[in-house]
């Protein structure tokens, strides 16, 4: 007998459990659970009930789970449900767990009053069914040599002046793109520094102009996983990836980040990836799409790498 439902709270630990094991093919790591962990407790605005799951004689079987987010669209703050931590132990796949759960997640995003939801997946066809549209997204890669720069340093995340700055370069920022999460200081001061890596700013005199947060993975390409700038016509990205790649240790090195950050000054090659999707949840959001499709609405009317106006922070992902 399937129980459908949210989760206990007294369930949490299973639930780590769960999500570690699914997520490494059963190969369950302390790495993994501590990633399920983070994401719940450095979350303020978790809910028991953003979270569903199948239960099968006392064993999760089948979960996942609504974050509740604020995104830029169009200028306009807009709630959205994330969906994640989306998993099924293998010997309860092909029962319609899952289909149940996103039903499930579905009703309770307009329940909530979710405008739109989107989600990150390699499965599309299975979200299709269901309402959420596959949105390209847009990647940039430029070949970067290192140089330290004299007005950037590390990103101190315990000065509080220095990171109210931060925040507010950053939300002048992000209200030209659609899809970036608006972020509160309990967001910043727990999501953001806990799924950082290395961060820096750029600064005239004592004034942040711009940031970037980058990591490095294993192939010594420096991963963007956020940047924003006061002036976008600047030279504020380039000096700043430099910087990082310098602050690496690496000579040159590949960066790798969102083409719509499009930044002067560098050669890059453009990729797509189709692992977005987005869904209305709330039909009274139709007409702010003025007879666009979703995805050209969320472009800005431009499907073009060059032109594109979306764009996600990797730092953001759930």
């Amino acid at each position: 007998m399937v129980e459908f439902r949210t989760l206990r709270r007294e369930e949490l630990n299973q639930w780590f459990d769960h999500c570690a094991q699914v997520f490494t093919q059963g190969e369950y790591t302390d790495r993994m659970r501590l990633y399920f962990m983070r994401h719940w407790y450095n979350d303020s605005r978790r809910r028991l009930s953003g979270i569903q799951v199948a239960v099968i004689d006392g064993e999760i079987a089948s979960t996942i789970r609504v974050f509740l987010r604020n995104v830029y669209l169009q200028g306009q703050i807009t709630a959205m449900g994330g969906i994640g931590e989306v998993s099924t132990k293998p010997q309860f796949r092909r029962q319609g767990l899952s289909s149940k759960l996103l039903e499930m997640s579905i009703a309770y995003m307009e329940r909530q009053g979710l405008v739109v939801s989107a989600l990150g997946t390699g499965v599309p066809n299975h979200y299709a069914r269901y309402g959420w549209e596959s949105i390209r997204s847009y990647r940039a890669e430029a070949q970067v040599t290192a140089a330290r720069d004299q007005d950037c340093r590390l990103l101190d995340w315990d000065d509080d002046w220095e990171l109210n700055q931060v925040a507010t370069v950053y939300d002048e920022y992000a209200r030209g793109f659609n899809g970036m999460i608006v972020r509160d200081d309990l967001y910043w001061r727990r999501w953001v520094r806990s799924e950082a890596g290395r961060g820096w700013v750029l600064l005239r005199g004592d004034q942040v102009v711009a940031y970037l947060i980058a990591n490095v993975d294993d192939n010594k390409v420096l991963q963007v996983q956020d940047f924003a700038t006061l002036e976008p016509d600047s030279d504020s990205f380039a000096r700043l990836v430099a910087h990082g790649v310098w602050s690496f240790g690496l000579e040159s090195a590949k960066v790798a980040f969102p083409a719509a950050i499009r930044p002067p000054g560098l050669e890059v090659e453009y990729s797509v990836r189709d692992s977005l999707m987005y869904r209305i949840n709330d039909p009274g959001m139709k007409p702010r799409l003025a007879g666009q499709s979703l995805e050209e609405w969320l472009h800005g009317g431009q499907i073009t790498p060059e032109e594109t106006v979306q764009m996600v922070a990797a730092i953001d992902a759930f």
